[in-house]
């Protein structure tokens, strides 16, 4: 499969870290352009992580809904995260019936990526998934996210799901 072109150049990632452009005062996340973002991460773990999340990106893309990770780059004794920039509201920004809903179409999309052998760790976690204007619902922040290695994790993780707005 051939590599798809990037949209993005390393020259706006470096211009949006120097100049400091952060996307919607989210400390760590720098806007490159109008379709992307970057994530960036300095600590012992960032390469582990800023790897992790993008190649389990990279392998349920597609197949659920999560942003299009572009790269993982390291600059300036930094690691980044390039990736789609997906706008919307999160869990915490809805109520009532429009946040039930979103809740359900969240726990769809979470079984996708458990049905994938992927325990989606803090996929639970309010500002985790976004409400698109589309109406979709789109799982960020995969950093923690790993391959399923115990089972009693992934059934209890199961057993979460649809539990939110039950009358």
């Amino acid at each position: 499969m051939a590599e798809s072109v990037k949209p993005y150049t390393m020259d706006e990632l470096r211009e949006a870290v120097e100049q400091n452009r952060i996307y919607n005062s989210l400390e760590g996340i720098y806007l490159v352009n109008c379709n992307v973002i970057a994530k960036s991460r300095r600590d012992r773990f960032s390469p582990y992580h800023t790897r992790r999340e993008f190649e389990i990106g990279r392998r349920i893309f597609g197949i659920a809904k999560v942003p299009e990770m572009y790269s993982a780059e390291e600059f300036n004794n930094r690691n980044f995260l390039a990736m789609q920039l997906i706008e919307g509201r999160t869990m915490h920004e809805l109520s009532g019936h429009e946040l039930c809903h979103a809740l359900h179409m969240r726990d769809i999309e979470i079984e996708k990526v458990l049905d994938f052998e992927i325990y989606p760790f803090d996929a639970f976690n309010p500002e985790n998934s976004i409400l698109t204007q589309r109406g979709d619902v789109v799982l960020l922040d995969l950093e923690f996210w790993t391959d399923a290695i115990d089972c009693r994790e992934m059934g209890e993780f199961r057993r979460r799901l649809g539990k939110r707005c039950l009358d």
